[in-house]
């Protein structure tokens, strides 16, 4: 692939990412990176908003009588995306401990918790399509471009037109076992063959959830349709609130890439990073990602800047994921409060 076979103008970052870390190295790290002021929290603020918006998307696909606090599920949603960002295909185990940390503590039922991560699975799905078409709109040609110097003009970016094409069959064959009442038992049969003992054992234990589920989501495909597509429009901000991360990272360190290219970057890496969801974050391949891209975009920048803008993207995700796995230490040692009574049916977006 283009990001570990091109030329000369690849080798230098290539080298740089293997190089043992030496007191000289680390001292070059060092002067690439702009002294500590205040503009460096600014850095954390887009994964927050990122939660919170998805937190408030996530609010509106419980039933409406039975919502949880909000606040509740913005401390949960923080808590498990460290889960997701630390382990190999963590999304799975990311979303079981959702379930189990809201039936804990806030006495919400399974069944009601699964369908809204279902929803909000299917929900996200349509998200980043709208979000990569909506920057095809903004500047295909640049689009185009970088994927065709990210698979090295060999005709490989016909295989990420392909995998977008494939994540939107997977979207409408979604639709149609939630209409038919078959969508969580179909994701069910998917998680257990996920190989994280606590997850398979949790999936076991709940499975007559899932088939409650199945029954749920035959009332939520049904819903208010205006609601969904405030949903959709949440979800899809939450695509460009990471862009906005990418884009505040690259002006602390130095360089300018502009945020209609990062907006582009991000849609071009989203593809990426679906693709090698088996490893925590995209981890290195989104990383090279990025700079195989900004060389794409004319954006000539030394290997230390290259490192040192890797550097910081990864070191805003580890102090979130610090804070996640602080909230889960904590939220682990309360106790479980009474379980709130099921709602009717699904019924949080008939109205």
């Amino acid at each position: 692939m283009y990001f570990v076979t091109q030329g000369c103008s690849m080798q230098p970052h290539v080298r740089i990412m293997r190089s043992s870390l030496s007191v000289e190295f680390i001292q070059q790290l060092q002067t690439s990176l702009p002294p500590f002021q205040w503009p460096f929290f600014l850095l954390f603020i887009p994964f927050f908003l990122t939660m919170a918006i998805d937190a408030l998307a996530w609010q509106f696909l419980f039933p409406r009588a039975n919502r949880p606090n909000y606040f509740a599920l913005l401390k949960t949603h923080v808590a498990t995306e460290a889960i997701f960002l630390s382990l190999p295909g963590g999304f799975a185990a990311a979303d079981v401990t959702k379930i189990f940390l809201l039936h804990k503590e806030e006495g919400i039922d399974s069944a009601e918790i699964v369908v809204s991560l279902l929803g909000r699975r299917w929900i996200l799905g349509m998200s980043q399509v709208a979000f990569i078409m909506l920057c095809c709109l903004l500047d295909f040609g640049i689009m185009q471009n970088g994927l065709t110097k990210l698979f090295d003009g060999t005709g490989l970016g016909w295989v990420a037109l392909a995998f977008a094409v494939v994540i939107v069959a997977v979207l409408v064959i979604a639709a149609r076992l939630m209409v038919a009442g078959r969508f969580a038992g179909t994701l069910f049969k998917a998680f257990v063959l996920v190989p994280i003992p606590y997850t398979k054992r949790w999936l076991m234990r709940h499975e007559d959830s899932f088939r409650q589920a199945d029954e749920c989501f035959k009332v939520l495909s049904k819903g208010n349709k205006a609601t969904l597509f405030v949903v959709l429009v949440l979800y899809t901000t939450t695509w460009a609130v990471e862009a906005l991360e990418t884009f505040l990272i690259a002006h602390y360190i130095g360089f300018d890439i502009g945020m209609t290219k990062t907006l582009i970057i991000e849609a071009i890496l989203s593809i990426v990073k679906e693709a090698v969801f088996f490893l925590p974050s995209g981890v290195v391949v989104k990383d090279l990602g990025y700079v195989t891209l900004f060389n794409s975009f004319a954006v000539i920048l030394s290997p230390m800047k290259t490192l040192a803008f890797v550097v910081m993207k990864r070191l805003t995700m580890l102090v979130w994921i610090v804070i996640g796995y602080s909230i889960l230490l904590i939220q682990g040692t309360l106790p479980m409060i009474k379980q709130r009574p099921v709602a009717a049916p699904i019924v949080g977006l008939d109205n």
